[in-house]
């Protein structure tokens, strides 16, 4: 063997004596002067751990063969892994002729209690619940290690902290001392934006470079970031580094090809020949900054709508938003149903009439964030309401004024934790939920009421590949007396918004209740295309119920957005009514 060999072989055998000091195994040594065939096994030191489970470990070693020395190591590695010794040895003894090998260990100290050293934000006592070493017992490091992997993955998923494991200690009181550290953040990247600012994303991102990660903090900065709709895509990628105490954090972002909107929609009442149509030009992401502005533009045989719209929501520091809207309604032969216990409201009993209505003003809302997923919103309205053809001889309320001011105050609090799939464009699951007050007539106006209404909408996807249940319910109460306010304030019922297969105002009323049930199922192999199958259910006054039910279509089409088409039956037993629009109901 020439020197290279030589060294070669020395280090070999270097390495692997360092193996069985690490391991702490001793080599097996050989009387020599004897047969070397083993003729009994047998082990000694051990106190609580039975011989039985010892010898189990011996699989590789057989009686009445040599004594072979690979085959001891080997079955020393077993024993020592069984977790209970501090140090695991080979012997052998004359025995009738031949060999006795016998395994010498060590047991582990009694196990006393636990100590966690560094960690920050996971409490010893939790951690502490998810280790089953038993007090008095003999340690077994291989438990311990298994332990740890399972409260690692127990703390990640309850906590959110991602454990790194240093070191341990053993006592000889039997204490041991797990040394570890929540996992910490290195840096945060932000790839794939093009028309978007950086900014955008970073401000919707709670996690700090250099302090402790956390998952679950992650996957709410996902959904925050799914919840402005301005991507298409959101893909967060968490990446190793050199350590195991760090890592690096890579949101890859797929802007929308829908940077802008230009929607259209259509609604046809096959019973009274009615055509109504829309559009929508907007942008969703002024100057880069998540700022939309809208222009919409409702045209009817009887009605008019023309709406402008700008939101920022970020509008000033910590996510304080803005909105505003000029708006101008014009609607003709609106239907007006009052009860036969409403006598006195103006003066008749039972009829039917219609009347003219034109509504334009502005509005302003601001609101500021009250927890991570919640928003308190304040919002001022200056309207005036316009009535022509009202009913002959009849005042409104006593007012002798048909021309009102109708200005209100409103606050409302929403509490958004909808949970969006992994592409951040479709609701899965989460709820979002509102309460909203609004006050008239404390700016001035010709009447003094107030509004309540509380609106709740679920989600809720049981089935991995199966559909998405989605649930709204909404109830409202106006305040007040016949001469308080205006009838034709009351809620409203009927249309794409509320129950499909109606006209877009079948009743109103001081009362409100409103029911809407989809079940939506998103196709795998036709990229933003749904199925639907629904049912709605409302009244205004809880004694008249309307209902509808149908089937419907989404699709997602670039530079148009979601589009709706739902096929309704209403209660009445009237021809289906067909709805074609964009956006989805809820």
């Amino acid at each position: 063997m020439n020197r290279l060999g030589q060294w070669y072989a020395k280090l070999f055998l270097l390495s692997l004596l360092g193996l069985f000091f690490f391991l702490g195994l001793k080599q097996p040594t050989l009387a020599e002067g004897y047969d070397t065939t083993i003729l009994a096994i047998d082990v000694t030191g051990n106190e609580q751990v039975p011989i039985e489970t010892i010898l189990k470990a011996v699989t590789h070693v057989r009686l009445g063969e040599p004594w072979n020395a690979e085959q001891i190591q080997l079955d020393l590695r077993a024993i020592q892994e069984l977790g209970y010794f501090s140090i695991v040895e080979a012997k052998d003894k004359p025995f009738l002729g031949g060999l006795k090998l016998v395994f010498k260990v060590k047991e582990n100290p009694k196990f006393t209690g636990f100590k966690f050293e560094g960690l920050t934000k996971v409490k010893p006592e939790y951690l502490e619940k998810l280790f089953t070493q038993e007090k008095g017992k003999v340690i077994n490091i291989s438990k311990l290690m298994m332990d740890f992997a399972e409260a690692r993955h127990r703390t990640q998923e309850e906590t959110g902290y991602i454990l790194a494991y240093r070191d341990h200690e053993i006592g000889v009181d039997g204490t041991i001392t797990m040394n570890l550290t929540e996992v910490k953040l290195r840096k945060i990247l932000v790839t794939g934006l093009t028309r978007t600012k950086e900014i955008v994303v970073r401000r919707e991102i709670t996690l700090k470079e250099g302090e402790v990660f956390n998952l679950l903090e992650l996957r709410e900065n996902f959904q925050q970031l799914a919840r402005r709709q301005i991507f298409s895509g959101i893909n967060p990628v968490i990446k190793s580094t050199d350590s195991s105490e760090w890592v690096d954090l890579v949101f890859e972002i797929t802007e929308s090809e829908q940077f802008g909107t230009l929607n259209f929609g259509l609604g046809y009442s096959p019973d009274e020949g009615k055509l109504l149509g829309n559009a929508q030009i907007g942008y969703n992401n002024l100057g880069g900054m998540a700022r939309t502005g809208n222009f919409t533009l409702q045209m009817g045989e009887e009605i008019t709508k023309i709406h402008l719209e700008y939101a920022d929501p970020w509008f000033l520091p910590n996510r304080t938003s803005l909105r505003t809207r000029l708006f101008y309604n014009d609607e003709k032969n609106i239907e007006y149903e009052p009860e036969s216990d409403k006598e006195g409201l103006i003066g008749q009993d039972d009829f039917t009439d219609l009347y003219d209505e034109r509504r334009y003003g502005f509005e302003l809302t601001m609101g500021r964030p009250v927890g991570r997923n919640s928003m308190l919103n304040a919002s001022l309205s200056i309207q005036r309401v316009d009535i022509e053809n009202w009913i002959d001889g009849q005042d409104l309320s006593g007012t002798g004024d048909v021309d009102y001011w109708n200005n209100s105050i409103g606050l409302s609090f929403v509490n958004d934790n909808r949970q969006f799939a992994s592409g951040g464009t479709t609701v899965i699951g989460g709820s979002k939920n509102t309460v909203s007050s609004t006050f008239y007539g404390l700016l001035g106006g010709g009447f003094n009421y107030q509004t309540f209404t509380v609106e709740t909408a679920q989600y809720y996807t049981p089935w991995q590949s199966g559909p998405t249940f989605a649930l709204r319910l909404k109830g409202g109460y106006m305040t007040g007396d016949e001469n308080d306010r205006p009838p034709m304030e009351g809620f409203r019922l009927g249309g794409v918004t509320t129950i499909r297969g109606y006209d877009d105002t079948i009743v109103r009323n001081d009362k409100l209740f409103l029911a809407n049930l989809e079940s939506r199922y998103y196709f795998k192999s036709v990229k933003g295309l749904a199925a639907v199958v629904f049912y709605d259910y409302g009244s205004v006054d809880f004694d008249d119920f309307y209902s509808s039910y149908g089937i419907g279509l989404r699709y997602t089409i670039p530079m148009l957005g979601n589009i709706r088409l739902d096929y309704a039956w209403n209660g009445e037993g009237d021809s289906p009514e067909l709805h074609f629009f964009v956006g989805e109901m809820f």
